[in-house]
């Protein structure tokens, strides 16, 4: 299907924090018109970053899931406000004693390849990822899921998990994406890179380090709802989108300013500008907060002692303004879900510890620790907020008496690294929201930071195994409290990224910590 108009070029970049950020660029509208009256549409984006993996199962890396929830779906999905939405099921029912969910799938679904999505599909890709992904892992393991017909799956549980729903939801990172049987058998333990979903867009192709390019889906099985959030209406309004890999700002932001580009995700520094500029609006895109990670499996770290000294230690106002040129950009609160879904998550259990910014009291409390002097290496991304923030981060805890090394090193090295304990003490990087509590993914003992706290552990099972969704949100004050006392993290403060759009393109969409690209508008 064609879309009327001039064919236009938008390119956005994924800012890749550790966590990472989504940067949007695009070129000037009518810049390859096709055709006498340019019928076809093109939205180019530039990235950073290109994921190394696009396979929603095997990485935690949140710009892979706002990528690729475009070209996959799964059972549910979530609407402006977080709520759980239909997607890929059309209804589901909890058992009385929640140990199992029954899904009603939509009928005549359609995947990129023609076939028609029925129950095994179904069964074998939400066994993979309960199976493979860190989400799955944690939060239903040893889940055995059933086709009872070819529209209806049960998913079997070995405990109640009352955010099951929730966590499937999610449309960052770990998408419990749908893809046909034989896909999944073929690939079974390996990383995905034929990627046949039924989003409305399929991916034409993608190269590491490079480009991704995503097509408009003719066929796709759209919903009947309104648009809301990640849920309903999903009809692509361009007909492609590229992601091109570009990393440098000035080159992104100067080519917003001359009308190059349609929307660029600029860098803090350039927030004024674009206030300034009229042919350009800021777009504030708050996509989840900084924190400071360590590791907690070897090393100073691993004395919980010595990470609450630290955390005595920072200041999050003279971090921040470090980087971010006006308080509009960030905001310090307590807690780890964000401002807009205090409605369902609220708490200030952890405010005491919160922003203590007393490096006396730190160096007191370090004298009571073994912690003998030895060098603490803090890790951050190069070309990106938080490696700005680890250079007062390493001021701050130098004035407490701790002797640091700062280890600055690109995202794929960062990515990998992260892995191995040897190579960090701290991670300064950015983690992006979540649907529900548990599922950040400093909770995991597997996940970079290796939590693994008793108290925390039985809180999460308690936690997820609460009668109703109500009842687990009530514990969530008793988990912020035993984050603290344990000191998974330190939180600094929710920050936003700064997209730059230009005038008619102000209405793009934002959900789940980034724009919802099926739904960019045509500029007239």
């Amino acid at each position: 299907m064609k879309i009327p108009g001039k064919k236009r070029k938008l390119l956005s970049c994924i800012g890749a924090l550790a966590a990472a950020t989504l940067l949007l660029v695009g070129c000037a509208p009518g810049s390859n018109e096709s055709g006498e009256n340019g019928e076809s549409a093109t939205l180019t984006t530039a990235v950073v970053q290109i994921p190394p993996m696009l396979d929603t199962a095997m990485t935690t890396y949140t710009p892979t899931g706002w990528l690729m929830r475009n070209v996959v779906e799964g059972l549910v999905t979530s609407d402006i406000n977080y709520n759980v939405k239909p997607m890929l099921a059309d209804s589901w029912n909890v058992a009385d004693d929640g140990l199992s969910i029954t899904f009603t799938l939509r009928q005549d679904v359609t995947f990129h390849n023609g076939d028609t999505m029925d129950a095994d599909d179904v069964v074998a890709s939400m066994q993979r990822w309960t199976e493979l992904s860190a989400l799955g892992q944690s939060a239903i393991p040893g889940a055995v899921w059933e086709a009872t017909d070819d529209n209806t799956v049960v998913v079997v549980l070995q405990e109640r998990n009352s955010v099951l729903l929730q966590m499937l939801a999610s449309g960052g990172a770990n998408i419990a994406a749908i893809y046909p049987q034989e896909i999944v058998e073929e690939y079974g333990t390996d990383p995905i890179d034929d990627f046949v979903g039924t989003g409305p867009y399929t991916l034409e192709e993608y190269k590491p380090d490079e480009f991704v390019k995503l097509k408009r889906f003719a066929d796709y099985s759209n919903r009947t709802e309104p648009a809301d959030g990640l849920a309903g209406d999903r009809t692509p309004t361009y007909d492609e989108i590229e992601f091109l890999q570009v990393s440098d700002n000035q080159t992104r932001f100067g080519g917003a300013l001359t009308g190059q580009y349609d929307i660029t995700l600029a860098s803090p520094e350039d927030y004024s500008k674009i206030q300034d500029a009229p042919e350009l609006e800021p777009i504030l895109n708050w996509v989840g907060s900084l924190y400071l990670n360590y590791n907690k499996k070897e090393g100073a770290m691993a004395d919980v002692a010595v990470r609450q000294a630290v955390n005595t230690a920072i200041g999050s106002e003279e971090i921040m303004n470090a980087f971010e040129p006006s308080p509009d950009l960030y905001e310090m609160r307590p807690g780890i879900m964000l401002r807009s879904q205090e409605e369902q998550w609220n708490s200030d259990a952890d405010a005491d510890s919160y922003n203590v910014n007393d490096p006396e009291l730190a160096k007191q409390m370090l004298t009571k620790t073994d912690y003998a002097n030895e060098p603490v290496t803090i890790m951050a991304q190069q070309n990106d907020r938080s490696a700005k923030a680890a250079i007062v981060i390493q001021q701050q805890l130098e004035a407490a008496g701790f002797s640091i090394e700062l280890k600055v090193v690109d995202a794929t090295t960062l990515l990998k690294q992260r892995e191995d304990p040897q190579e960090w003490d701290i991670l300064v990087y950015g983690l992006n929201s979540k649907l529900e509590p548990s599922a950040m993914a400093f909770f995991s003992p597997d996940f970079a930071g290796w939590t693994n706290d008793p108290t925390i552990t039985q809180l999460l099972k308690d936690y997820r195994g609460a009668a109703t969704y109500d009842e687990a949100r009530a514990m969530y004050p008793q988990i912020i409290e035993a984050y603290a006392e344990y000191r998974a993290m330190t939180k600094v403060a929710d920050w936003t990224d700064v997209i730059a759009v230009k005038t008619g393109l102000e209405s793009a969409p934002v959900h789940d910590s980034q724009i919802v690209f099926w739904s960019v508008p045509l500029l007239d």
